[in-house]
């Protein structure tokens, strides 16, 4: 029995679980169409490894594009034409369509070597989790906090993924480990250590400069301890304004290390785009009047930095591009819409996306910092204070996080996502392993009640694999529920075309007999996935409104969840009276047309009165209010779907009687 205890407790077993925890967050993504971001994030770093420019996605990451896209220089993949408009106007969207769909790569190969790149991060962040756990609450709590960490749903469905959100998280994590690591011992080695990381927490992504105000409040947590601060070469510092004279000289050469770092990522060239390029067009995507159109601070200090160069124009572009985009976002909670976020989104996403093992976990280790204080004798004045606050100074890096991060994530009307709350999770997961107290103690109802939390939360995981994406706890209803609660990237994000597909191929709607339509929301070409419909015209307008309007017909219509609720539609939110009055004024125009096109006086009164300018709008935006008004149907009837694919795409079999009530 000792032998068992010890394996379990080993860094051995937690190694095991490490890497079990990226086997499943990879192989649970081998059969997934790629979500919405990856497409233009691998295309991104293509573009920077391929052709030396930083024009296509100078907005979400630059270091997360290189490393997802690091394959591209032993594959043999072709890049798209940059002598096209495309390439020269910074089409990210266009470019990706080439680059995975038309040019004959093998697109998922690609994608799939991408997410084996990614998910290498979570290794990373498995290890520091364990050693800082164990660091603080002994084995039995590294324990308890990798087990979370392994078999957290969240972290394995967005783990491989290519896109910024777990990049961030490794290096807000490992920043907050380096500063506080130099905070300890100043010398060459944990400074230049601390400058490395530091470099990639800036240019993992935008939100990085969150790592400012995280650093001086570690820095105020270690000059209020008295401890003496080691330096090298010289005696250790004991004096409160010793120390703080000693950071002000790292803080230079910190600064330093990460501004030469941000320049060698960019090739030390200002200009994001390659001189090497004859074709170049020096023009971002939606350019720098429309980026810098948001009056504030933040675009004066950018504006002066860029007037003087003083970093690269790609890094500078992309932070005035974050700053604008998160002013007004589409977001959806428990059925509302709204275009300014809601201020619970993340408390209560976070509520319902994480097991309920985990969050009775944390509770456990609450209870557990509280019974350490109080077995504290009491009779020494002031032992238990000194404890308390010994534990706080210890795990100053951690709580940091989550009181900066998650004031600044809290506050935010970016609600497309839970993935945002990422940052928070490494340091919950060591956190949580206070709970190992119970074992330690050897409190058997209570050291029971905690690894049988631990097996539950594992159970959680392995029942809703490979659909990590799509979990929702109990409070929520379960997975199947989560469309009702939270949408896009919290549940939707494009990856179920091939469970489309098989459905599809299971119920013989592949011969053409059958009507079938596709609501899509994603990046992904549904014909490279093998997926026969008709696309009807949603987000990326990828269903082309056909001349002359053509009626639905009775069939199977296959609606992804977040455009289900009306989430990125062209005429988005909830059906509204003006909706309505619009969509019945164009109904009726489009009736006389139809009533007059063999009448050619007739439709040429018609033209007069309404302007051909008025009908072309009519032809574009009625595709798009009738796609808005079926969806507002469905969901005010909540019609029951045939099949509903994997939680994230709905099946509906429609009848004429069913549409003529959707639509009329």
């Amino acid at each position: 029995m000792e032998r068992i205890k010890g394996f379990l407790f080993s860094p051995l077993f937690a190694g095991i679980l490490i890497v079990a925890a990226y086997i499943m967050a990879v192989s649970a993504v081998a059969d997934k169409s790629p979500t919405f971001d990856e497409v233009t994030h691998l295309t991104g770093g293509y573009g920077i490894w391929l052709k030396d420019d930083y024009r296509l996605l100078p907005d979400n990451g630059n270091l997360s594009q290189r490393w997802g896209a690091l394959p591209s220089l032993w594959r043999s993949d072709r890049f798209p034409d940059i002598t096209q408009n495309e390439w020269k106007l910074s089409n990210v969207y266009a470019m990706d369509e080439q680059l995975f769909y038309q040019l004959g790569n093998d697109a998922g190969a690609m994608m799939f070597q991408a997410r084996c790149m990614m998910a290498l991060l979570l290794i990373a962040i498995g290890v520091l989790i364990y050693f800082w756990s164990r660091s603080l609450f002994g084995p039995e709590g590294a324990l308890v906090s990798v087990v979370l960490f392994a078999f957290c749903p969240s972290m394995l469905g967005h783990g491989s993924l290519v896109a910024s959100d777990v990049m961030v998280t490794f290096f807000f994590f490992a920043s907050m480990g380096a500063l506080w690591r130099l905070m300890q011992r100043v010398d060459v080695f944990n400074v230049v250590l601390c400058g490395i990381v530091l470099t990639g927490v800036f240019l993992a992504k935008v939100s990085g400069v969150l790592i400012i105000p995280m650093g001086l409040l570690l820095l105020v947590m270690r000059l209020e301890n008295a401890e003496s601060l080691p330096v090298q070469w010289r005696q250790p510092v004991r004096s409160c304004w010793g120390k703080l004279l000693v950071m002000s000289c790292v803080l230079p050469v910190l600064i330093f290390i990460v501004w030469i770092g941000i320049w060698a990522t960019f090739g030390f060239r200002y200009s994001a785009f390659s001189d090497f390029n004859p074709y170049h067009n020096r023009l971002f995507p939606g350019g720098w009047e429309y980026a810098a159109s948001k009056p504030g601070l933040l675009t004066d200090v950018v504006q002066e930095l860029r007037i003087g160069q003083l970093l690269p124009e790609a890094y500078l572009f992309g932070i005035l591009m974050v700053s604008v985009a998160g002013q007004v976002r589409q977001s959806f909670l428990n059925g509302d819409f709204s275009i300014y976020g809601f201020h619970g989104f993340f408390p209560y996403a976070f509520s319902v996306k994480e097991t309920l093992p985990f969050l009775l976990l944390l509770l456990l280790a609450l209870c557990a910092v509280v019974m350490a204080v109080y077995s504290v004798d009491a009779r020494v004045k002031g032992a238990r204070f000194r404890y308390f606050w010994n534990g706080i100074y210890k795990a100053s890096p951690l709580w940091i996080v989550l009181v900066v991060y998650g004031l600044f994530a809290f506050t935010s009307n970016l609600n497309i996502g839970h993935r945002h709350l990422f940052p928070l999770y490494p340091p919950l997961f060591v956190l949580a392993g206070a709970a190992g107290f119970w074992i330690r103690k050897n409190v058997k109802w209570l050291a029971a009640l905690v690894v049988a939390l631990l097996l539950w939360h594992a159970e959680e995981s392995l029942a809703v694999r490979p659909n990590y994406l799509t979990y929702f706890n109990q409070i929520a209803g379960g997975p199947s529920q989560g469309y009702r609660h939270l949408v896009d990237s919290s549940l939707d994000w494009g990856q179920d075309l091939p469970g489309l597909k098989d459905w599809l191929s299971a119920h013989q709607l592949e011969d053409g007999r059958t009507p079938v339509y596709l609501l899509y929301f994603g990046s992904a070409n549904t014909e490279y996935y093998g997926v026969k419909a008709t696309l009807l015209p949603g987000f990326l307008d990828r269903g082309t409104p056909s001349q002359p309007i053509e009626p639905l017909k009775p069939g199977v219509y296959a609606i992804s969840a977040t455009l289900y609720q009306g989430i990125y539609l062209a005429f988005c939110g909830p059906w509204t009276d003006r909706y309505e009055q619009v969509y019945r004024a164009q109904t009726h125009v489009l009736e006389q047309l139809a009533a007059a096109k063999d009448k050619p006086d007739e439709l040429k009164k018609l033209v007069d009165l309404y302007t051909e300018r008025n009908l072309q709008t009519v032809q574009q935006e009625y595709p798009r209010l009738r796609i808005a008004r079926l969806c507002a149907w469905l969901r005010q009837t909540e019609k029951k779907p045939e099949a509903f694919i994997n939680n994230t795409i709905f099946i509906f079999r429609l009848s004429q009687s069913d549409l003529d009530t959707a639509l009329r």
